[in-house]
Formats: C-alpha cells, structure tokens, sequence
C-alpha cells in the first residue's frame, strides 16, 4: 500500500512540475510578445519621429529658398525691363552678400542669354538648354537640383548646385526675363546631420530618379558607383508618396528604411520631387528586443 501511495506521490509532484513548467514558458513567451512588440513600436515610432524632423528642417530649408528669390524679384530693378544691367548686376552682389549659402546668381532675357549677374557666370554663354531656364519657363518658383558636370562646368562649381528661380515681371505682369540664385547645399546636409538614430541610422535625400542630393557617407540602398539607389522595388517604396517604413535586404544585411515626401509649405511651387528618410541596421535596431530575449531565458534558467 505504502508503494502505491508513494508512486502516486510522485506523479502528482511530476504533473505539478510539468504544469510549472508549461505555465512558465507560457508566461516567458507571452511576455517576449509583448516586450518585443512594444519595442518594435517604440523604434518605428522613434525612426518616423526623426523621419518627419528631417522632412520638417528640410521644407524650411526649401520655403527660405523661395522666400529669398520672391524678395528679388520685387526689387525696382527686376521689375523695371528698362533698368540697367550695372544696376541689377550690383543688386544681385548685394543679395548675394546677405545669404551665405547663395554661392552666384543670373538674370537672362526670354531667350536665355545672361543681361546681369555673377561674372563667373556671364561668361557661360546662352543658358536656354540648361535645366534651371528649361524649368523656369513654366513660369512659377522652381528648384531645380544641378548635378550635370557639364552644366557644373558652365556654372564654375565643383559640387552640386541648387538654383531657386522665378520669371520677373514688369508692371503689367507680363515676363521679360528669368532670375535664378544658385544655392549650396550645405543648410540641407546640416539638416540631414540631425536626423540620427543611434550609431549607424543615417538621414538621406533623393530625388525621384533615386539620385542622392545629401546624406551620409555611406547609405546601404545606395550604390556607391552611380550614386543612386540600387533597388528598383526600394525606389518604388521610397517614392509612393507616402510616410512608412519597410524592412530591407542588402548583400544579406537587414536594414530598416524609412521614408517621407518633402512637401514645402508654399504652393504653387514646382521641381520638388523629393523623399528623406532613415536608413539604420535592423542588428542595432532590435537590439533591445534580442536583450530582452537573453534576460527572459536567463529568468526563467535561475527559477525553474
């Protein structure tokens, strides 16, 4: 009799001890779920955080740039087609000295040949097939990003330049030339700079070819030869028009990628076709999530 009840005994405790066990490990998933889900919503949160920051510095970078070339072209000077070309040649050395990003400016007539403006620039020849004038004759403020080494070449410029341009127009409204400010882009990169995740989440912008305007030094996505992005389905991701996040693959490492249109605040604006985001490895990413895991199993190993 005793036997029995001493078997009985130890099946019991064996039972309780499998029950302990399985409402333990039940308990360490459900908790990893939830802990892994929350992270994973605070990092998407953060990464969209930063996303839209980068989105906002860069429309001010972009509504300063229309600003400034809305003031010029309401100087006598540019609404006079009968003033001097000394004349608008010295307001634009003015205005050039007032902003420090605005490396040379031009004014042409209709047809694209240079009246007034920096002398590096006056000795280009006609600029009617060069893509700021093509962009400028739809007649509304146009940024048109300048990465063409020959057209870099003409405007005496190593790096790419940003011109900001604007038809001008007389008292009854009718256009007898084109202004444009050729900008750097430094003020964009400094934007570009604050938006940093941890140590390997970088900012970038790109166009909607997918050529990089600023970023880091070395973005994942883009291929470092033709400075673009090197994926097709990314580009396409990138450029949907809309705020989100994917999970990618390159050369086998996971990546998270962020993206977000530039929408400028002033309407009527043209030649902005633009997408910033973050680009940050998925390894420094979750690691939180990957930590949680080790601190479970070691709860659950000092425990059970």
């Amino acid at each position: 009799m005793g036997f029995f009840q001493k078997d009985l005994r130890l099946k019991i405790t064996s039972l309780l001890l499998l029950l302990i066990l399985l409402f333990s490990a039940a308990a360490i998933g459900i908790s990893y779920a939830l802990a892994s889900e929350m992270m994973r919503h605070n990092i998407n949160d953060s990464t969209l955080t930063v996303t839209k920051l980068a989105r906002g510095l860069l429309s001010v970078a972009i509504d300063r740039r229309f600003a400034r070339i809305r003031l010029i072209t309401s100087y006598p000077e540019f609404r006079n087609p009968k003033s001097s070309a000394d004349d608008k040649t010295r307001s634009i050395k003015l205005f050039l000295e007032t902003w420090p990003i605005a490396s040379k400016a031009v004014f042409t007539d209709t047809n694209g040949t240079p009246q007034a403006g920096s002398s590096e620039i006056m000795s280009a020849g006609n600029m009617s097939r060069m893509k700021w004038f093509r962009n400028a004759q739809i007649a509304l403020l146009v940024l048109s990003y300048i990465d063409s080494p020959a057209e870099l070449q003409r405007l005496s410029s190593s790096e790419p330049l940003l011109a900001v341009s604007s038809p001008t127009r007389d008292e009854y409204g009718q256009i007898f030339g084109y202004i444009a400010i050729f900008t750097t882009l430094d003020d964009i990169k400094n934007a570009l700079s604050v938006a940093k995740v941890g140590k390997t989440g970088v900012g970038y912008l790109v166009d909607s070819s997918g050529s990089l305007m600023a970023g880091g030094q070395s973005i994942p996505i883009i291929d470092k030869k033709t400075g673009k992005v090197d994926s097709t389905d990314v580009l396409t991701t990138i450029t949907s028009g809309e705020t989100g996040m994917e999970t990618i693959r390159v050369q086998r490492k996971s990546f998270i990628v962020s993206f977000s249109p530039v929408e400028p605040g002033i309407e009527r604006s043209v030649g902005i076709d633009w997408y910033t985001g973050i680009v940050m490895d998925s390894k420094e990413a979750y690691a939180p999530v990957h930590r949680i895991t080790v601190y479970l199993l070691l709860i659950s190993i000092i425990f059970l």
